[in-house]
């Protein structure tokens, strides 16, 4: 009989496996169908086109660089078989599939911490296996459905194949777990160790899973005691450190200093110091290997071969400097030597952030101190060109736990905003702390939680009002004491596609199985605990983030998310563990995965479902198309840049034109390479010398208030490092350069503009054009702007993505000439028509009619999130100015054709009208083309009257929140009333006031 019942139960072990690898591998299926199918057709937003550019020809991408994830997106990139159409696709399938992947291993962590539950309490039947599988299933459905991790899983970046460094490491902790009594249970331990080498190589991220495999490892080893949980917590965190800390950065500079004093001081070759300290650590590693095995010592065994299996993993940071010292053409920040790797690997670049102590933001700057020294690579030695600054202020405006400390204006209004300071009030430690529970955990993590796991109320960016960028749950009641009235919601949140309602379901059965946990388990409870902590809270502490961020960060939490996932999982797992009846048990599971999983995956899809999608690779390509042959293009930011490098380094699309990033043309590398020719663009000419460019030279350039013009022939002389009469001694005793003047001049040979489209034939063109320099300094990469133009003499094209980037350094209104997507920079002065540009209508009917793409908005109803729709009002803007200057000309028919493609390729029902589509309806009143305006403006009254009626029905805080989408609500209806007017459209006319009348508006 005891034979008998001992082999039902290896059976049903053995059932139990089986039925747990076949539906982890199902759960695997399923999502990795749901990601290849919502998969983004091209490159996406953001970093992605950086990364796809940077691993299709593994080149160097930004600090602090992701070499593992850039090999492994090579590998992905040869699934295109040379099409390279279908290089953006195959990469981001390695999101889909690292993240399918990353359900898998959830699945199995989720099902091996409820078994170790059931078996706890009784022994396993079938009902008991239906309750460990149904917890998997719902909790790692629950986050494959979830936004943040979603919407990662569908685009090439690193986050997703961070995620399942993540999963799978945790996972091989929990097996260790339940076999650290079997004689090769360390293996386990080599391989977490592994894991976490490689996924250093990724992201760093999942390191924050060491302290957690400290408290795992001491409460499976140790009874716990007081003194014995502090020891743990001090060795999670000195672990953590020693990782984060002493290998990932001490290490190299410990090797920085032996090649320092081996080239420096024994004047030996370059990288011999590297060599020598490599071969120490093989020979220490292979000696503390030897010794372990020797004298019998385990532990010690397993901490070398981890030690050894952790700097393997961390070893594919080595492609990093092995492709910079190939000079690839995107090499961001050079690190082809162990200094330039360093800064590069710290991020130095990205300025101080203060943690422990620091200033407030009232605090006064009072001088700055040496931090490390600062080596460049010479000719046979490395040469000190100075030290790094660390800033010191007035310690009496200074701070333990510094939250509110940023001296930017903008930074400024938004912690008083947050920190609810007065007008004249000083801020203090309760303002920060204020600052830090409201705006850092409260608005930049818990906004983020709930977003995932009870509903996202739209996708637009979220600065505090309450209708952007919030969580809701779909239940009015619930949303209403948060946000106000949901009764009377306009279209622009109820329509948007990220309006998920998850109606609570996925929060409270999370909570309801963290109670269920920490009934069941406390200990590990306090480990999933840690970790939820460490990739959430942590985080933020980390980040330390000022206000008014340029997109939502809710991508760096997902390992949080994860965690409760978890708990989602054995949330299912308590509400059936009383129950032995089988049907029972399966129509709970059911239940609880139709509320969660089923309904996230419902209400999500229209949010995170790219597929189709092309806006991202199509405007990149206009961009480009807007510029003439061998032209030099500055951009201002990561989504008129990295999307512009994806289509050139992945499609080839016009390899003429040289893109250049402002932001990093501040650096000494950027304009090295400037200088270099790449693929079909010619070297960017400049007078000014490397030397005159190198590291921490002209990073700043004063200049005085004078009424003389200066040619920028003599501007460049100033600043040449040749030049001692131009120079001033600064308090840390270097000489920095100084222009006497404000107010610069370029004289030039008009004759050099030869080869201009025919519109500009008949145009002036100017031979000496002035203007001031209204910042009254100018930082290197005004410098190397103005170098330049100088240099260039009008002999390549140049042009701006957004001339008012460079106000500052080129005050040149009149100047510019919108071609399309892009301004040309040309010494012909115009009229105006928007801003500071004027438009070559010739040139940019022929661009828009007739090359540019629309990114599909124009074809079927597709995604547009975002940053698609901010691009394509101002598409519309680009559209209305054309037809506006083609009316000037006397060009209706060509005007309305413009129009009628504005209305096709960038339709309401992808891009909804705003303020920008009144310009379109305005020109087409211009036209004649009444029936076509009155529709526009019917339209967008109806849009922006419903958003009235629900501004009106806030109350008074509510309302101050959206007070500027109110103005703008109002103006827009005021002027639909206004054109109707103008242009005696007298039905629409007294439509239009009747309806003004009733909100109250005059």
């Amino acid at each position: 009989m005891l034979f008998s019942y001992d082999l039902i139960l290896d059976t049903l072990n053995m059932n139990y496996k089986r039925i747990n690898n076949i539906c982890g591998w199902l759960v695997f299926a399923v999502a990795f169908l749901v990601y290849m199918l919502t998969l983004e057709s091209t490159a996406s937003w953001w970093d992605c086109g950086e990364f796809i550019s940077s691993a299709f020809k593994l080149q160097v991408n930004h600090p602090p660089g992701a070499p593992l994830f850039l090999i492994i997106g090579r590998l992905f990139s040869l699934l295109s078989f040379g099409n390279k159409e279908c290089i953006a696709f195959c990469m981001n399938s390695l999101s889909a599939l690292s993240s399918a992947l990353t359900i898998l291993f959830l699945f199995w962590t989720i099902t091996a911490i409820a078994r170790k539950i059931v078996l706890a309490g009784s022994e396993i039947s079938n009902s008991k296996i239906y309750a460990i599988i149904g917890s998997g299933l719902v909790g790692a459905m629950a986050f494959a459905f979830s936004d943040s991790f979603w919407y990662s899983a569908v685009e090439a970046e690193v986050y997703a194949t961070s995620a399942f460094f993540t999963a799978v490491t945790f996972w091989a902790i929990l097996r260790w777990e339940n076999c650290d009594d079997e004689e090769y249970s360390g293996k386990w331990l080599v391989l977490v160790a592994f894991l976490f080498g490689l996924s250093i190589g990724v992201h760093l991220l999942n390191l924050l899973l060491i302290p957690a495999f400290v408290f795992i490892i001491y409460f499976k080893k140790y009874e716990v005691t007081v003194k014995g949980f502090i020891s743990a917590l001090v060795v999670a965190t000195l672990s953590f450190a020693l990782v984060q800390v002493g290998i990932v950065v001490q290490m190299l500079r410990l090797a920085a200093f032996f090649e320092l004093t081996f080239v420096n001081r024994f004047g030996m070759f370059f990288n011999s110091g590297l060599l020598a300290f490599f071969i120490l650590l093989v020979l220490l590693i292979t000696a503390g290997i030897i010794i372990s095995i020797k004298k019998g010592k385990r532990i010690l065994n397993t901490a070398v071969l981890c030690f050894a299996f952790l700097l393997i993993g961390y070893s594919s940071y080595l492609i990093v400097p092995i492709r910079s010292n190939a000079n690839p053409s995107l090499n961001e920040n050079k690190p082809d030597n162990i200094f330039s790797f360093i800064s590069y690997l710290t991020r130095e670049q990205y300025g101080q952030t203060y943690l422990v102590y620091g200033p407030y933001y009232d605090a006064k700057y009072i001088g700055s101190e040496k931090g490390n020294a600062v080596y460049i690579k010479g000719e046979k030695e490395y040469i000190k060109v100075g030290n790094r600054e660390i800033y010191k202020f007035d310690k009496k405006r200074c701070t333990f736990f510094p939250r509110i400390y940023g001296h930017e204006s903008s930074d400024i209004m938004g912690y008083k905003s947050w920190a609810e300071i007065g007008k004249n009030e000083t801020p203090d430690f309760i303002h920060n702390l204020k600052y830090f529970f409201k705006y850092q955990v409260g608005f930049m993590y818990f906004r983020y939680f709930m977003w995932n796991f009870a509903g996202r109320q739209n996708d637009l960016q979220g600065y505090g009002a309450v209708n952007d960028g919030n969580c809701i749950s779909g239940i009015p009641f619930v949303d209403s004491l948060f946000l106000d009235n949901q009764s009377k919601l306009p279209d622009s949140i109820k329509n948007n596609k990220s309006n998920n309602k998850f109606f609570l379901f996925p929060l409270i059965l999370g909570l309801i199985g963290f109670y269920f946990h920490s009934k069941k388990n406390k200990k590990e409870v306090f480990s999933l605990l840690v970790l939820f902590f460490m990739t959430g809270i942590a985080i933020i502490l980390y980040l330390n983030q000022p206000p008014y961020q340029p997109r939502e960060r809710d991508y760096a939490y997902a390992g949080s998310f994860y965690v409760f996932a978890i708990w989602i999982g054995l949330g299912v797992l308590s509400l059936v563990e009383k129950i032995k009846n089988n049907k029972i048990v399966i129509a709970v599971i059911s239940l609880c995965f139709l509320l969660v999983p089923v309904i996230m995956a419902k209400n999500g899809w229209r949010a995170h479902d790219r597929s189709g999608k092309t806006a991202v690779r199509d405007y990149a390509e206009d961009y480009l198309n807007s510029c003439e042959k061998n032209a030099v293009l500055f951009t201002c930011g990561d989504n008129d840049t990295f999307p512009l490098w994806y289509a050139q380094e992945v499609e080839g699309i016009r390899t003429d034109v040289r893109v250049i990033n402002l932001d990093l043309l501040a650096t000494e590398w950027c304009i090295e390479q400037i200088r270099r020719k790449v693929y079909d663009s010619p070297p960017v000419p400049l007078s000014l010398s490397d030397k005159d460019y190198k590291l921490m030279t002209n990073e700043y350039v004063s200049l005085f208030e004078d009424s003389v013009y200066i040619e920028l022939e003599n501007v460049l002389k100033c600043v040449d490092y040749k030049n001692p009469t131009t120079k001033y001694k600064g308090g840390d005793g270097n000489a920095y350069s100084y222009v006497p003047t404000d107010k610069f001049g370029f004289s030039f040979n008009a004759n050099a503009l030869n080869d201009l489209p025919d519109f500009y034939k008949n145009k002036k063109i100017e031979n000496n054009i002035k203007w001031k320099v209204s910042s009254g300094y100018i930082l290197k990469n005004g410098l190397a702007i103005l170098d330049f133009i100088y240099t260039n003499k009008w002999k390549r094209p140049i042009y701006f993505t957004s001339p008012n980037t460079v106000n500052d350094i080129l005050d040149l209104k009149g100047y510019f000439w919108q071609e399309g997507f892009t301004s040309r920079l040309l010494p012909i002065k115009g009229d105006t028509i928007d801003g500071n540009k004027n438009v070559a209508t010739s040139v940019m009917y022929n661009n828009l009619m007739n090359k540019f793409k629309w990114g599909g908005l124009d074809k079927k109803n597709i995604l547009a999130d975002d940053e698609t729709r901010q691009t394509s009002y101002a598409l519309r803007k680009i559209f209305s100015n054309l037809a506006n200057a083609l009316l000037e000309e006397n060009k209706k028919d060509s005007a309305i054709a413009v129009l009628d493609l504005c209305i096709k390729v960038v339709p309401d029902r992808n891009v909804p009208y705003n303020k920008y589509v009144l310009p379109v309806a305005e020109a087409y009143c211009k036209c004649g083309e009444y029936d076509k305006a009155n529709k526009i403006l019917k339209r967008l009254f109806d849009i922006y009257e419903k958003e009235m009626i629900y501004y009106l029905s806030l109350e008074v805080q509510s309302l101050i929140s959206v007070g500027v989408d109110y103005k703008n609500a109002k103006n827009i209806l005021i002027k639909c009333r206004n054109l109707a007017s103008e242009y005696k459209q007298l039905n629409l006319e007294n439509d239009f006031k009747n309806r003004l009348l009733k909100l109250k508006i005059e």
